[in-house]
């Protein structure tokens, strides 16, 4: 079940430089982009 605790566990990866958190776009950088796809996913329901 998504909650919360999934958006911050999101964003303590991204902040770390976790490879996890920054393959979410396309594109190979780690930057906003991937945050804001994660946080698109998630108000989808993150299939």
């Amino acid at each position: 079940m998504l909650d919360i605790f999934d958006i911050q566990c999101s964003q303590d990866q991204f902040v770390s430089d976790d490879p996890y958190a920054c393959d979410c776009d396309p594109d190979p950088a780690c930057d906003i982009f991937d945050f804001l796809c994660f946080q698109t996913a998630f108000v989808a329901g993150c299939p």
